[in-house]
């Protein structure tokens, strides 16, 4: 999330202009405000909602002029006000706002007071009591009585279920939109192949974001091109007929037109964040990560556990408050049984209690021929399907899972 007092206040102000239903929900007091121009253009807001039940701005201006420019300038209200506007995509986070800048309100009240103590100025009994008092005080949250048609559209409302080119997988996996999928191998077996041909297929419906922070965007297209190709990767850069180099053009467009983005430099969690939310505004987007150990830290922890348990839970609280569906893509300890187990994931517990599914890929014991590996993807934890396990076979040379059939 959004650390920055400045960009929480923008939001937080932005949707009160973008989605004014929410104003009779505001509960945080306007001097929790840091910003002397954020609290004068909360004051307006509030008052031409009363007055005039409008969030305009033209207004805003028109009616309060002069009380604006008793404490701020015009100047810098309406181009801090249009910041704030281009700030808010969505009001998802209007309730997580008001809770965290109240948060910080409230620390910056107990630093004053401790400068105050550390030079004498107040007594230690006045010091404690006024502890006492900031942590007493709760940011009192008026939720909106739920009507019985909305509980009833809630409750029968279908959820979308994202289908596979994989059948096994897409009916007793039952993944659906807005969940978070872990997908785990250990190094070297094939869960980055696995997530691009899931890639590959899904981004022909869906817009499609690639997050990779371990290969090149030439390794990444390579291998979209071998999965969409059927050509073996080695043959791309050096086609062996005219015929094979005019299918690799080919292909290579038919890659090219794909609803498909791929990101390879490395990410923040911040930044893969902005570029959920730019896009999910538009429509439903699959998002793969690839892979969360990756993902560059954007402040200190004191362990890798940490790290990782923050970053896993905030890509649910994403996955659920923004139009998208997230497959995390992570590594199991080096270290175990052959056959993998939940208990395997590395570095966070959070990926097993976060995750709506997770996908646990291995290959089977001694069934490799030449270079196929006979593989088992284990839905190990599901809380919309069935858990089990579905069979592929995996083609390295160009990078193709195919489900295996029944015999």
């Amino acid at each position: 999330m959004i650390d920055n007092v400045t960009e929480l206040e923008q939001e937080l102000i932005g949707i009160l202009v973008i989605k004014p239903n929410r104003i009779d929900e505001l509960v945080l007091p306007i001097e929790c405000f840091d910003s002397k121009v954020h609290r004068k253009i909360v004051e307006i807001i509030l008052k031409q909602w009363k007055e005039h039940h409008s969030t305009d701005l033209p207004a805003m201006i028109e009616n309060y002029k002069e009380l604006i420019s008793k404490d701020i300038n015009i100047s810098d209200f309406i181009p801090e006000i249009t910041s704030c506007v281009s700030s808010a995509p969505t009001d998802a986070n209007f309730e997580y706002l008001q809770e965290t800048l109240f948060q910080k309100y409230k620390k910056k009240l107990v630093i004053r007071q401790i400068k105050l103590f550390e030079r004498n100025q107040i007594s230690y009994e006045k010091f404690m009591d006024f502890i006492h008092d900031v942590n007493s005080k709760i940011l009192f949250n008026q939720q909106k009585k739920v009507t019985g048609e909305e509980i009833y559209n809630m409750i029968t409302r279908k959820s979308k279920r994202i289908s596979f080119q994989y059948k096994t997988l897409t009916f007793f996996g039952n993944i659906q939109e807005h969940d978070l999928v872990i997908l785990a191998a250990r190094p070297g077996v094939g869960k980055t192949g696995f997530a691009l041909n899931l890639c590959n297929f899904l981004s022909e419906k869906y817009k499609t974001i690639y997050f990779s922070m371990e290969m090149s965007q030439k390794q990444i297209y390579s291998r979209l091109l071998s999965i969409e190709s059927h050509i073996d990767m080695k043959y791309l850069d050096n086609p062996q007929t005219d015929f094979q180099a005019q299918k690799v053009r080919e292909f290579s467009d038919k890659v090219a037109n794909k609803k498909l983005e791929v990101i390879y430099a490395n990410q923040t969690l911040s930044s893969i964040k902005t570029k959920i939310i730019k896009e999910a505004k538009k429509e439903h987007v699959i998002v793969f990560i690839d892979y969360v150990g990756l993902i560059y830290p954007s402040k200190r922890y004191s362990s890798i556990y940490e790290r990782i348990t923050d970053i896993v839970k905030e890509l649910r609280v994403i996955s659920l408050d923004f139009d998208c569906t997230i497959f995390l893509i992570s590594q199991l300890n080096r270290q175990g049984q052959d056959k993998p187990r939940l208990i395997d994931l590395k570095d966070s517990g959070e990926l097993e209690q976060a995750g709506t599914a997770v996908l646990l890929l291995s290959k089977q014991d001694n069934t490799s021929i030449a270079d196929k590996e006979y593989m088992n993807l284990e839905i190990a934890k599901n809380r919309n399907g069935r858990i089990g396990v579905v069979e592929f076979i995996y083609d390295k040379n160009n990078q193709i899972f195919v489900e295996k059939k029944g015999e």
